[in-house]
Parts: C-alpha cells; structure tokens; sequence
C-alpha cells in the first residue's frame, strides 16, 4: 500500500476507502471509511448545501485521525 510506503518515511497518512479490510489486511495505520466507492468523500443525492457540510465534517475527521 502506498500509505505505508509513505509513512515509512515518517509522514503520517490517512487513508480514505470505501473498502477497509482491504487497508486492514495491508496493516495501513489510520483508515477513514469513506461513503462509496464512486464518492468517497461525498454523498451525490444530498442537496449541495447539505453534501458541503458533510464533507467538511468528514474532512475534518480525517484531519483529525493526523494527531493521534
């Protein structure tokens, strides 16, 4: 996986995936489930204003998981 291969050099990663045994099997340190496969980070059914503000919080989630 490349988020290892990334982190190997001391830069944390967090991995976004719709599938995360996948990452789990590869011993990816910090996975954030993403919604699907075609949109990970978005949920094209919403009204745009509703969708923004669910990306941002999944954002910001994701940015989180950096700390620890």
């Amino acid at each position: 996986m490349i988020a290892n291969e990334i982190e190997r050099y001391h830069i944390p990663v967090v991995q976004v995936t719709s599938i995360p045994q996948i990452s789990q099997g590869m011993k990816v340190n910090r996975i954030f489930e993403g919604n699907g496969i075609t949109h990970p980070f978005g949920v094209p059914k919403e009204k745009a204003e509703n969708e923004r503000q669910i990306r941002i919080k999944m954002l910001s989630e994701a940015l989180e998981m950096l700390c620890h």
